[in-house]
């Protein structure tokens, strides 16, 4: 028996079959292939939002849908610490209990459940800035209170005739994380006002949990109340959604709860949705 060419059929058998095996893999993960994020589906996605009367100034993302589930609570404001930030411990209490008030000169901090924080100031509102001298001064301001800016993304952008709006909302590892905000007022003669409702990261599941992909999300927009509306932004965030929990008229009672994979859909005119169940 010729031993070489036998071995030399059976290196070709071995490879056949490693072959139909291969095949056989490809069109099984074809066959479960998420139709709805290939390129085909994506451009009619748009095509059909467009019919409808809703543009799209950015791109349809096709390579996310899952993220680890993360625990989450409420920041839990110190008072006496805020006065120590906000005025240097020299400012004067004048309510107690579950909405504590300070007062210092022309300024107003009231904190809301330990949780939510309201700052004004009494300043004669001369006119709105641009973008950037506003972001400037709000960040200014952000150092002289002791408000870290680490966690912080700047969302949207609004400008009247008398001030300028900055929103912002939190970070985890790059992500967005909702509900929760930073609102800055700022005029010509700095900021007036701050609402604040922030969220820690308590801890992090060790799998992802997915949900549908973002073109599906953007079909259930279709409708008359979304018509001329323009998407600037479609990305996965986390979502903390406080009235699953109860909290319908109060959501600063919260204690904890988690933060699931959602995509929030941001547009032109400054609103956006969570679209976190599809």
């Amino acid at each position: 028996m010729d031993w070489s060419k036998s071995k030399n059929l059976l290196l070709i058998m071995l490879a056949a079959v490693n072959l139909m095996l291969l095949g056989t893999i490809y069109f099984e993960n074809k066959k479960y292939e998420d139709k709805t994020k290939t390129h085909v589906f994506v451009e009619k996605t748009q095509s059909i939002l467009n019919n409808y009367g809703i543009d799209l100034s950015c791109e349809i993302p096709t390579d996310q849908d899952g993220l680890n589930v993360v625990e989450v609570s409420f920041e839990s404001i110190e008072p006496q610490k805020l006065n120590h930030d906000f005025f240097d411990s020299k400012a004067t209490v004048v309510n107690a209990g579950k909405l504590i008030t300070y007062e210092y000169k022309d300024e107003t901090l009231s904190v809301i459940n330990s949780k939510r924080l309201l700052y004004e100031k009494e300043i004669e509102k001369t006119g709105s800035l641009d973008a950037d001298e506003a972001i400037k001064m709000a960040e200014e301001f952000f150092e002289s209170k002791n408000i870290s800016t680490d966690d912080m993304s700047l969302k949207v952008i609004e400008i009247n005739n008398d001030e300028t709006i900055l929103k912002y909302h939190k970070l985890y590892k790059g992500r967005t994380v909702e509900t929760s905000y930073t609102n800055v007022y700022v005029t010509n003669d700095g900021v007036s006002r701050l609402d604040r409702l922030w969220v820690n990261v308590l801890s992090e599941s060790a799998t992802k949990t997915y949900i549908n992909s973002a073109s599906k999300a953007l079909l259930s927009l279709i409708g008359e109340e979304n018509r001329g509306k323009i998407i600037t932004d479609i990305e996965l965030c986390y979502y903390f959604d406080p009235e699953e929990q109860g909290y319908v008229e109060d959501i600063t009672k919260t204690l904890k709860g988690r933060a699931l994979p959602a995509w929030r859909i941001q547009f032109s005119d400054g609103e956006f949705l969570i679209i976190d169940n599809i």
